[in-house]
Parts: C-alpha cells; sequence; structure tokens
C-alpha cells in the first residue's frame, strides 16, 4: 500500500494468473508534486488443485441378458478417466478397454481400476477401484476336442469314429465350456479302446449360477480290422464271424454289406454269385456293418481282398521208391479242404485205398501190398476234383 494518498497503485498488464505455477507480480505508482515514482515485484504461488472422482459400484451382469457397456466414473476436475482392470482366474471374464468400454465374456469377477492422472492444474487423484461380477446360466459345451478332431456347439449325441489303421488304445477327449460351469468329468480325460466296439461317456453340465443343466453322450467307436472279423471263402464269399468265442465275445443279430460303398447284402455273408468264376473282385472296397444285441452299430474298415491263387494237387517227390512215403500238396481254400479225401487207383482203375486229405501238406503211408508200377491219385474236395499219376518203384 502507499504511505500517502496522491496517487494510486497499479498492475502490470501480465497479471491476473489463474493456471498453477510461480509467478512475479509489479506494483507501481507514479510520482506526484510530492513523491517520487516507485515500484516493487512480489512473487505468486498458485498450487495444483486437488480432484475427486465419482466411481459407483457397478451392479452385477448376467452373461446371457446383459450387453456390453461403458462405464462412466467423472472426475471433479472435468479431466477424462482412464481405466485398467485384473483378474485372478486363467482367463478374464470380461475386458475393458482405457476408455472404459466392457465386453462381456464368461462368468467370473475381474476388478477394475479408474483413475485421472492430472495436468498443469490438478494433481493425481486416488485410483478407486470396483469389481464387476458376471453370472452365467450357460450349460452348453462350446466344442469338444476327440483324438484330435473338434466338434463345434455340438449336439447332445456326440460321435466319434477312430481312424482305421489307428491301433490306440484310449482316446483323449477335451470339452470348453463357461470358465464357472461344472463338468462332470471336469474338462479333460481319456476313454479306453482297447479293443473294437462302441464306448459312451455321459456328460452333465451344470450351469455357474445352478439353474441349467445339460446332458451330454461321447459315442466312440473302434472299427474292426477287416481281417479280424471277416472271413474269405473260396475267392467267392466273404463272411461275418459272429461266433463270440473266436470273434471276441461279440454277438450279431443283423448284418449290412457294402462294396465301394454301395449295399449289397443284408446277410451274415456276402458272395458274388453261385458259379466258381464269380469272384470277389481285387480292385473294389468291402465293408461289413454288424448290430449287436443291444442294438449297437459296429463296422469293419473298409478293406480290399487279395485273392489266392490255388495250383490243385501236387505230388513232390516222383517217382515213390519202396518203403517211402507219398508226399502230396493240396493247394485250395482250407474251408475247402474240410472233408476232402484222397483216392489212389491203379492202371486199370481200380480203387487201391481211400484216405482223409489232413491239409495242405499230406504224407501218405502207401499200403504194403502194392506192387511197382504206375498209380493215380485223385483227389475231392468240396468244389474241385484234381488227379497226378505217379510210379512207385
Amino acid at each position: 500500500s502507499l504511505n500517502h494518498s496522491e496517487t494510486t497503485i497499479s498492475y502490470a498488464a501480465q497479471q491476473g494468473y489463474t493456471n498453477a505455477g510461480s509467478y512475479t507480480i509489479i506494483a507501481s505508482a507514479a510520482a506526484t508534486s510530492n513523491y517520487l515514482s516507485a515500484s516493487t515485484s512480489i512473487s505468486l504461488q498458485i498450487d495444483k488443485a486437488t480432484q475427486t472422482i465419482v466411481f459407483n459400484e457397478i451392479p452385477t451382469k448376467s452373461l446371457e441378458n446383459d450387453v456390453d457397456f461403458q462405464l462412466n466414473a467423472i472426475a471433479s476436475s472435468g479431466l477424462p478417466v482412464s481405466y485398467s482392470f485384473t483378474y485372478s482366474s486363467d482367463l478374464p471374464a470380461a475386458t475393458v478397454s482405457a476408455t472404459g468400454f466392457v465386453e462381456l465374456l464368461s462368468s467370473g469377477v475381474i476388478t477394475i481400476t479408474a483413475s485421472q492422472v492430472g495436468d498443469n492444474n490438478y494433481l493425481p487423484m486416488d485410483s478407486v477401484e470396483r469389481d464387476l461380477k458376471i453370472t452365467s446360466a450357460n450349460a452348453s459345451i462350446y466344442n469338444v476336442t476327440i483324438g484330435g478332431q473338434t466338434f463345434d456347439s455340438p449336439d447332445a449325441q456326440i460321435y466319434y469314429l477312430i481312424d482305421c489303421g489307428n491301433y490306440v488304445s484310449s482316446v483323449d477327449i477335451a470339452i470348453d465350456v463357461d470358465a464357472n460351469a461344472v463338468s462332470n468329468v471336469g474338462t479333460n480325460f481319456s476313454i479306453e479302446t482297447l479293443t473294437p466296439g462302441v464306448y459312451r461317456s455321459n456328460i452333465v453340465i451344470n450351469s455357474q449360477d445352478g439353474t441349467q443343466t445339460k446332458n451330454y453322450e461321447v459315442l466312440v467307436e473302434k472299427a474292426f480290422q477287416f481281417e479280424d472279423i471277416i472271413e474269405k471263402k473260396y475267392n467267392n464269399t466273404l463272411v461275418v464271424n459272429n461266433n463270440p468265442a473266436t470273434n471276441g465275445g461279440y454277438s450279431f443279430v443283423s448284418y449290412k454289406w457294402f462294396k465301394n460303398g454301395q449295399l449289397v447284402s443284408e446277410k451274415q455273408f456276402y458272395s458274388e454269385g453261385n458259379n466258381a468264376d464269380d469272384q470277389l473282385d481285387p480292385n473294389a472296397t468291402y465293408q461289413a456293418v454288424m448290430i449287436t444285441e443291444n442294438g449297437d452299430e459296429l463296422r469293419t474298415c473298409v478293406a480290399q481282398v487279395e485273392l489266392e491263387t490255388f495250383r490243385g494237387l501236387t505230388i513232390l517227390q516222383n517217382p515213390v521208391t519202396q518203403g517211402n512215403k507219398l508226399n502230396v500238396r493240396v493247394d485250395y481254400p482250407k474251408e475247402e479242404l474240410k472233408n476232402a479225401i484222397f483216392q489212389i487207383f491203379d492202371l486199370n482203375g481200380r480203387l487201391i485205398t481211400t484216405l482223409k486229405v489232413t491239409g495242405i501238406n499230406n504224407s501218405i503211408e502207401l499200403p504194403a501190398s502194392i506192387s511197382n508200377g504206375v498209380y493215380s491219385i485223385v483227389v475231392i474236395t468240396s468244389k474241385n476234383r484234381d488227379f497226378k499219376r505217379f510210379i512207385y518203384n
């Protein structure tokens, strides 16, 4: 203030500061008839203002009934609020953008932090945390992976056929559900598949909020290797082995045969025809489907057949010397040799002896009464007749 009243104090034009900072204020008084002019400077410090935030509690959200939304925290300074989030689960139940947009993902809890870092005039504010809880009534399986094959949004019954040639003794299964839904088998389990058959596993899913339950059934089929259950007869017929004592304990009640993918028979066997020259096609594909007593449908792998080459009757050592056996080979299918016989005749057509065929290779004891000479041996099977001559000396 002045010590007289002959003039007034004036201030420099740059004064009137409102932003935080340090300023110098210059005050001056003009000279009068009795007083000289005078001026002085004063330091002014304007501190940054504090600020607060209003961030209300967030109501519980339903994953199925609520939509993504925008957070609306307000800073008393009017400055924009930024957001971040944390979570303790393996994956977040929701994501939050820096500007506060919330995307709901699954049931669970995340912690959202609202903050304002301040500016030239405002100090940073204390951050405010709010928990966001999300519930879910979803008891569905999002996807299931069986043996490496994934089924998205699966039906209540999920069928998986193990690839032929894959001799695995178990199949790994993984299911993807809402993060906090409860599964009676967990999210990863295995089914043993030691032998051909249909294997089942029931899955029960309860939603996180306990209001919904869904049931699923996984069916894993392991097919028969074609040769393990199918018998080939005479290069003409294919037969399903329906003897539980020799086929692994299975009993079948009906059948389907497919050739090149087309249904060709619904009997236990498939035959190309009744004639000897009606042979199976080595270039075709064959598959059998068998229905068990409890209704399970089992199948063989798709396969091609290899025809056997038969040479008939062969004498392995000719002539036959006295005291030695007649060794012969009979190249016919084993099924055809059932009840087959040998007959030996002399040159006059007189029957010398009749013997039972014991297999493909036969060693025949000739009667001691026969004399040196030429003889014929005849083999008679269920489908063929062949003969060869031999010398006995």
